[in-house]
């Protein structure tokens, strides 16, 4: 069937307008949204994945910069932090203290702070910090417990135990100079560091007013509680002294002892020692 033209003329054959319907439009729309509850799920989670492989990517290198200090100093650990800051701190019985004194930050002389002693081996600050670290952290910014070091620099906490060659973990006080190797009978299994609530990367307590630690906590811990991070998925990150990086969920820790800490206890971590656990704490004999 043909149409005329306003000339008299004929044209082609009508051809049907083609539209959605509203039920069909409808449907596209709810199609579109089944596939946007199930993917974006499964796009959070791979994010979610990415940030702890980048956690665990940084506490690599932060393991390979301690293991060459270790090799460095006759297989001794790092020695402790002994800041000169007025401000509650660890008790650090190597002496002497020294304003500014931390871990691994550059040295800044107009502000008096000197190198950090791990800065020569790990140069790049921002690998001490978690992706999926909520604390925010201003470079620049002081913390103002007079450390003289950066608001929330670090994720990373350090294990206590490791400091010195005299520790005492319950009343928080250390000889400072750093165990070595030959004392320690499980280093694979032996924590160095794990991820935690931030911190300046001093001895120092953190001040919670510039968005710090949830609990005022050093660079330093002696077990797993309630300053421990669950950043990814439920479980943390755990550098190991044998320089390897695990994903540990917190019931695979062994604590010191009994729950040491029981105002604040560690939601799903064992209350008594386990000594078939995968990392331990404290020295395991």
């Amino acid at each position: 069937m043909c149409r005329k033209s306003s000339v008299g003329g004929r044209v082609g054959p009508l051809r049907g307008r083609s539209a959605f319907t509203l039920i069909e439009l409808l449907v596209v729309i709810a199609i579109i949204a089944i596939l946007a509850a199930i993917l974006f799920p499964v796009f959070a989670r791979a994010r979610s994945m990415a940030r702890q492989a980048a956690c665990m990517s940084n506490q690599k290198q932060v393991a390979l910069g301690l293991m060459m200090y270790i090799q460095d100093y006759d297989e001794r650990c790092p020695r402790a932090v002994n800041n000169a800051s007025n401000a509650d701190k660890l008790d650090v019985r190597l002496l002497p203290r020294l304003v500014g004194d931390n871990a691994f930050l550059a040295a800044d002389p107009a502000l008096g702070r000197p190198e950090g002693f791990l800065y020569s081996y790990i140069r790049n600050e921002a690998v001490w910090r978690c992706p999926e670290d909520p604390t925010t952290i201003q470079p620049g910014v002081l913390n103002t417990n007079g450390s003289l070091g950066i608001a929330n620099a670090t994720s990373y906490h350090l294990n206590l135990y490791l400091t010195g060659t005299l520790v005492d973990g319950v009343n928080e006080w250390t000889s400072g100079d750093g165990l070595t190797y030959a004392a320690v009978p499980r280093i694979s299994q032996t924590i160095l560091a794990r991820d935690g609530d931030a911190s300046d990367g001093t001895n120092v307590i953190n001040n919670t007013a510039i968005g710090g630690a949830l609990i005022g906590e050093q660079l330093y811990t002696r077990h797993s509680d309630h300053t421990q991070a669950l950043r990814h998925g439920g479980k943390g990150n755990y550098i190991m002294l044998d320089g390897h990086v695990k994903t540990l969920p917190p019931s695979w820790v062994s604590p010191m002892a009994a729950d040491d800490d029981p105002e604040h206890p560690c939601p799903g971590c064992p209350d008594q020692v386990n000594p078939n656990a995968i990392a331990f704490w404290n020295i395991v004999q």
